[in-house]
């Protein structure tokens, strides 16, 4: 089904993504001049492997108009990302609060789109399903691209400028 080949192509692209960055990680740390970096930036990393395992299911909810349960999930899953990084933070006073808060926002957003709808995806087969979809989704790709690295640009020029504590405030 389609379902399932958009939860193959975003679990496939939540591997690459995370996969490149654990393995640039190292290069961003060097061009933060902050060796303690390249950890944090791998544990967040997992974040986006878990967001690429989100349920396809929930699509029905935007199908169907039931725009209530998909806010209730978004809700409870930065509540429960919010709470664990000021209790993190207020333990560990360093960045390692929000790496566990990330991976733990994107643990609870995974878990509730499999709690909150019944339909369970399988990994796809059907590949020329997969690259139909891949064809229809690519401007969406190019521009999300486009949008994160204009909306990203600044951030990485004041980090390299200002320093990472300055671009703490700053962000």
């Amino acid at each position: 089904s389609a379902l399932d080949s958009a939860w193959t192509i975003s679990m496939l692209r939540g591997l690459a993504l995370f996969l490149l960055c654990a393995v640039s990680a190292e290069w961003i740390a060097v061009y933060f001049d902050s060796p303690g970096l390249a950890p944090v930036l791998r544990v967040m990393a997992v974040s986006l492997l878990l967001g690429g395992c989100n349920n396809s299911g929930m699509v029905f909810f935007q199908r169907d108009l039931e725009f209530k349960k998909k806010a209730v999930l978004e809700m409870i899953s930065e509540f429960g990302g919010t709470v664990v990084a000021i209790a993190l933070a207020v333990w560990c006073r360093n960045a390692w609060a929000l790496a566990i808060a990330s991976v733990a926002l994107a643990a609870i957003k995974c878990w509730g789109s499999y709690r909150m709808h019944p339909y369970r995806p399988r990994i796809c087969t059907d590949w020329r399903a997969a690259v139909e979809l891949m064809g229809f989704g690519k401007h969406i790709f190019v521009i999300s691209l486009l949008a994160f690295i204009i909306t990203n640009f600044d951030d990485a020029l004041v980090g390299k400028v200002l320093g990472l504590e300055m671009l703490g405030f700053y962000a």
